[in-house]
């Protein structure tokens, strides 16, 4: 299942600001310089959609909602969190299933320079079908 994860920089660490169910992307041609390295985003997908496997898994977003960037935070509940994936626990659906493996990225992670704000920056990217499809 393709997922859009979305980062923001905040106190000089990435946080996940957002995780949405995509159609699949379209490729992007350049990637900017401030970009984190491929290592670097392979670990923070794959921790963010672990996390949120696990708060699927558990039925709490707690843990989760304490790890996401505060942006998300003050736009969401913990509760609403758990409402949003309400699906994904009565399918049962999996996410920890991806541990160990690598996402396989459908467009190439991006700064967003114009919807900065606070010298926060948004890292935008889409992780494909492939280890994250249940």
């Amino acid at each position: 299942m393709p997922l859009k994860i979305k980062f923001v920089k905040e106190d000089g660490k990435w946080k996940l600001l957002s995780i949405q169910k995509t159609s699949s992307g379209v490729v992007a041609d350049t990637t900017p310089a401030a970009v984190p390295a491929d290592a670097e985003l392979i670990t923070m997908s794959n921790n963010s959609v672990l996390m949120l496997g696990r708060a699927i898994n558990a039925g709490d977003f707690g843990s989760f909602y304490s790890s996401i960037a505060k942006t998300w935070q003050n736009q969401t509940t913990a509760d609403a969190l758990k409402g949003a994936f309400k699906s994904f626990m009565d399918q049962k659906i999996d996410l920890t299933a991806i541990d160990g493996k690598s996402p396989e990225f459908s467009e190439k992670a991006s700064i967003d320079e114009k919807r900065q704000a606070d010298s926060q920056r948004l890292l935008y990217g889409a992780a494909g079908q492939g280890p994250f499809h249940s």
